[in-house]
């Protein structure tokens, strides 16, 4: 699994080359909704344009995961948080 946070769909995004992370990952990346959520802002206030992430494998939270989500959100964002709580979990090795 390729664990994608914001930083790395909305990089590709703005050089519109969305299609050459799509072609790296294939059927390997992974994100979670909270990232989903932090690029759909960027779209709402027009940074980018609008990306169908069909590609990408939507990961929930565990409850371990969450537990760890919500601490890690005291400092991080969203989007951060969520694939900082996965890969802590080990869970990018599946």
């Amino acid at each position: 699994m390729i664990l994608l946070d914001n930083t790395v769909l909305s990089n590709f995004a703005l050089v519109k080359q969305m299609a050459l992370l799509k072609e790296y990952c294939g059927d390997k990346a992974a994100s979670t909704n909270n990232v989903f959520d932090e690029f759909k802002q960027g779209v709402k206030e027009r940074i980018f344009t609008d990306t169908e992430f069909d590609w990408i494998r939507g990961l929930d939270l565990s409850e371990k995961e969450n537990t760890m989500f919500l601490n890690f959100c005291k400092k991080l964002g969203k989007g951060e948080a969520s694939c900082l709580a996965i890969a802590i979990s080990s869970r990018v090795m599946s």
